[in-house]
């Protein structure tokens, strides 16, 4: 095996997520949002949350990702922005809200409800505030060359920002949602 490979797998132990269910995201995080302003994770979540963790220009998951985000926003029979929110944020400290709101209307091109897609709100953050946030609902990174490796899924918050549960890959059933939002 190559050294590269060596190094993947054994800095991929601490890569992936750390299951917190029961312990809170770390509300006290500063965000900016697609108006450019700054807000406190606090401010933004109001109801059931699925939280998405990306980096915008990743060459792997995390388009993937973010369609499925798409598709299920589509399908899943609770209104978004009135049953539940979703949030994605960048992990990337050197992206920009510009790149966040481009990523955005590409998704929102393709979806039906045009209406409640607006609800699917798009964040960067510092350094700081991004390692306080991954830290509190256990995702667990590492910058390797110029890319990440990242665990791939959602976490959902409760309105207070209880974590309740952890839903990973890229496609989600309707239903898992659903069912995942009733509970939170």
């Amino acid at each position: 095996k190559s050294n590269l490979h060596l190094l993947i797998e054994e800095r991929s132990l601490s890569i992936g997520f750390e299951e917190k269910q029961g312990q809170y995201a770390d509300l006290s995080t500063k965000l900016v949002n697609e108006s450019g302003d700054t807000v406190l994770l606090r401010e933004v979540i109001n109801k059931p949350t699925i939280l998405n963790l990306v980096y915008y220009q990743c060459p792997g998951t995390c388009s993937p990702l973010m369609w499925g985000i798409s598709k299920f926003i589509d399908q899943v029979d609770l209104k978004l922005g009135k049953d539940y929110d979703v949030i994605t944020i960048s992990f990337d400290p050197t992206e920009r809200i510009d790149l966040g709101i481009k990523k955005k209307a590409s998704y929102l091109s393709t979806m039906k409800d045009k209406e409640s897609a607006k609800y699917w709100h798009f964040f960067v953050s510092d350094s700081i505030n991004i390692a306080k946030l991954t830290k509190s609902v256990g995702f667990n990174y590492e910058k390797l060359n110029d890319q990440y490796v990242h665990p791939t899924g959602l976490i959902a918050l409760a309105s207070d920002g209880k974590i309740v549960r952890y839903l990973r890959g890229i496609d989600f059933l309707p239903f898992d949602i659903k069912i995942t939002m009733v509970e939170a």
